[in-house]
């Protein structure tokens, strides 16, 4: 049970900052990058242009080629976002461990033979498994919600009793 709540202390701090940082990298990549292009060049772009414009660079980046020239601009802008995606993942890489590390540390200060370890273990699992009933539970719910939404959208176009009991069949029709 020791073990476990040594796992517990490193694990979750470094899963959560990993997590929150999975999910905000991509934005926070997209501004940065967005905001390093010349303005008299996306100023007159729609969101969808630059959507392509952005996927483009992620391309030029990553190494695959474009199908036609590339603009300087674009060369140094994929320049930068690849140098971006390195600096992130790097510094991803040293967050996650050092809140590994900071947990280890606390847990071998916190350590004792008086620490009732499992107690905290089961209290982690109970939580950790209310989550996941949870995320069952809306699952469910939102199911349920978008079928009986499609039905009420079905049957404002097809006649509940004509569908229900109609003597003729027709395919097209429902």
């Amino acid at each position: 049970n020791y073990g476990f709540l040594v796992a517990l202390w490193c694990g979750v701090p470094a899963l959560s900052i990993l997590l929150i940082w999975s999910l905000a990298e991509p934005s926070v990549i997209r501004h940065l990058i967005l905001s390093a292009l010349p303005v008299e060049q996306t100023a007159k772009m729609t969101p969808a242009q630059l959507e392509i414009l952005i996927d483009r660079l992620k391309n030029m980046a990553s190494g695959y080629g474009v199908l036609d020239a590339a603009l300087p601009y674009e060369v140094t802008a994929a320049q930068a976002l690849k140098q971006i995606q390195t600096i992130s993942l790097l510094a991803k890489i040293a967050v996650v461990f050092s809140a590994a590390l900071a947990g280890l540390i606390y847990a071998r200060h916190k350590i004792s033979a008086q620490l009732r370890a499992r107690n905290h273990v089961e209290n982690a699992l109970k939580v950790l498994l209310s989550l996941c009933s949870s995320v069952a539970i809306l699952t469910t719910l939102c199911i349920v919600m978008s079928m009986l939404g499609e039905a009420m959208r079905f049957f404002h176009f097809v006649s509940p009793s004509e569908f229900f009991f109609g003597t003729t069949w027709n395919p097209g029709f429902s």
